[in-house]
């Protein structure tokens, strides 16, 4: 008689854990004989290097398996691999053997396990893809980036970075714009999409136009034999780049594929099906547009369409007119992203300052200051003075002084250029002031602009409201030198924050800027007799800022000026 008696399910659980486990261990034992037959480990240090491994197989095994067991086993066998590298060097041996690619593998197993324990693990994806990246396993990334983008369908750094691999890496063109599209139906409302594929747009136009250069083509259509180019027509755009989705005829000119994301133990694809999709492209392998106006058409249509889905948001607009500039293709479509600019944000603050300071900021890939600076710069002052007398406003005089601040500390700036931005830095904040449009901010840069001419850039920067306690407090000691060599800037940054606090009672910031250039007229070291005549500002500025947080600044000012002069 055979009596069937029920095991017990958790050591049948552990029974089975320890049966894969010994298989995985067994599969390493051609490469362990193997590189102790080349010499590069002794019999000792694969032991030690089967022990590691078991325990770690272990423990990625588990129920309760966590990323950092799978993380400390991958260094494991980096590191193994980087050993193995140094001594096959130092051997002589220039070529890689068995060991290196069973090594590769087992790394990229190891992953596959990470990534299907914790499918919603983005920065392990990420890892995966940068050491499939190091070790240029092409093959090995398409499968990789289907799977985590089948997983994470909304995650905006792996479409970017999946469309720059197919674009700069393997030059797949219409690869790229067809996981850049997906990316946009599947994440519509993301500027960082919208942004990467106008910019997409743009590089490949510009790719185009030096194509047609170096072919000697004249403006009507030539053929591009074996290139994978092809100009987009307009038509073929708004079916791309709209909501509406279409099927695929089966010829997408490769390409890695999203689909479902189980995978094989090898790491293998397993059931990898294509979307729908459809192309901005006519046909793969087409026709060469003619002139830079047709080339960057698409690019012009995914601005249109990134302003209809996202019609508020005036950083994207920003983005697309600076991605012109970075990209000759994108002067013809420029003058349109202003204009919409002007036409939707004539009022906006941000959008007056950043169309005034492009042309400067063009010139940031000079290092050297030259005459296109300093007439980008003159531009950029008129552009401000005209937004200024069309329609002022306490924004826009508070931005073009930070701006105008921000010049200033421009590596590379020739002094009298400093001091002209200096002094037109002092009359935006008098214009301010004058017309009543001043903000607080604008009053502390005013006073740090005069001192700005004795002290260098690091200690004013401690002058300004975004400066950190530390610095702040530096600036306020040099301020107060003993020589006394600074008053006269003092008497006049302490005017400015007076005539601040008289616009702006409640505002704390001023206040405790008012409060220490007092402390700093009194010198490094000062005494209670000079203490006793801040009494008075003291409590003028408590009992306004009373029941207020900035309160809090206050009192801890006045503290610290105690405290020096005890």
């Amino acid at each position: 008689f055979f009596f069937l008696v029920p095991s017990c399910p958790r050591a049948a659980r552990g029974a089975a854990m320890a049966d894969r486990v010994r298989e995985v261990m067994e599969s390493m034992v051609p490469e362990l004989e193997d590189v102790q037959r080349r010499g590069l480990c002794s019999a000792s240090e694969v032991k030690a290097l089967v022990r590691r491994r078991e325990r770690f197989e272990y423990l990625v095994h588990r129920p309760r398996a966590t990323r950092d067991d799978f993380l400390r086993y991958l260094q494991l066998e980096i590191n193994f691999e980087a050993l193995l590298k140094c001594r096959r060097r130092r051997l002589g041996m220039t070529r890689q053997g068995p060991p290196d690619f069973a090594i590769r593998r087992r790394i990229h197993f190891i992953f596959s396990r990470a990534a299907r324990r914790f499918k919603g693990d983005e920065r392990l994806w990420m890892q995966w893809i940068d050491f499939a990246e190091r070790r240029k396993a092409d093959k090995r990334l398409e499968r990789i980036y289907g799977r985590a983008l089948a997983v994470l369908p909304h995650s905006v750094p792996l479409w970017t970075r999946a469309a720059a691999w197919e674009f700069e890496a393997r030059s797949n063109a219409s690869a790229a714009r067809r996981l850049l599209q997906r990316a946009l139906r599947a994440n519509r409302g993301s500027r960082e999409l919208w942004l990467a594929y106008f910019r997409f747009e743009l590089i490949f136009a510009e790719r185009v136009q030096r194509r047609r250069s170096a072919l000697g083509l004249d403006g009507g259509a030539g053929a591009a034999d074996g290139d994978d180019v092809a100009a987009g027509s307009m038509a073929d755009g708004e079916e791309a780049v709209g909501e509406a989705v279409g099927e695929d005829d089966g010829e997408d000119g490769g390409g890695l594929e999203v689909g479902d994301e189980d995978e094989d133990e090898d790491g293998g694809a397993a059931g990898l099906a294509p979307a729908p999709m459809t192309d901005v492209e006519g046909a793969e392998g087409g026709e060469l547009g003619g002139g830079s106006a047709a080339t960057s058409a698409v690019a012009r249509y995914v601005y249109e369409s990134a302003v209809a889905a996202m019609p508020e948001d005036v950083e994207l607009r920003l983005g697309c007119l600076r991605a012109c500039g970075e990209v000759e293709a994108g002067a013809p479509i420029q003058a349109a992203i202003e204009t919409s600019l002007r036409d939707s944000f004539g009022e906006s603050a941000a959008v007056a300052v950043a169309l005034a300071s492009l042309p400067l900021d063009r010139c940031a890939a000079e290092p050297e200051w030259g005459s296109a600076h300093a007439a980008a710069l003159r531009a950029a002052l008129q552009s401000l003075d005209a937004s200024l007398a069309a329609a002022p406003s306490a924004r826009l005089r508070d931005a073009c002084v930070a701006w105008v601040e921000t010049v200033t500390q421009r590596e590379g700036l020739p002094p009298a250029t400093v001091v002209r931005m200096r002094k037109k830095g002092l009359q935006l904040c008098k214009a301010a002031h004058a017309a009543g449009e001043a903000s607080p901010s604008v009053y502390q840069r005013w006073a740090a602009l005069h001192f700005a001419a004795a002290l260098s850039a690091a200690d004013v920067s401690g002058l300004l409201p975004d400066a950190s306690e530390p610095e702040a407090a530096l600036a306020w000691r040099q301020l107060g030198g003993s020589d006394g060599a600074h008053d006269g800037a003092l008497q006049l940054a302490l005017s400015a924050c007076e005539a601040g606090a008289i616009r702006h009672p409640q505002d704390a910031s001023l206040a405790c800027m008012r409060l220490r250039l007092l402390l700093a007229r009194c010198g490094e070291r000062p005494t209670l007799s000079d203490l006793a005549h801040l009494r008075d500002p003291f409590h003028e500025v408590a009992s306004a800022l009373r029941g207020t947080p900035g309160a809090l600044c206050v009192w801890r000012g006045g503290v610290r000026g105690g405290s020096s002069a005890a």
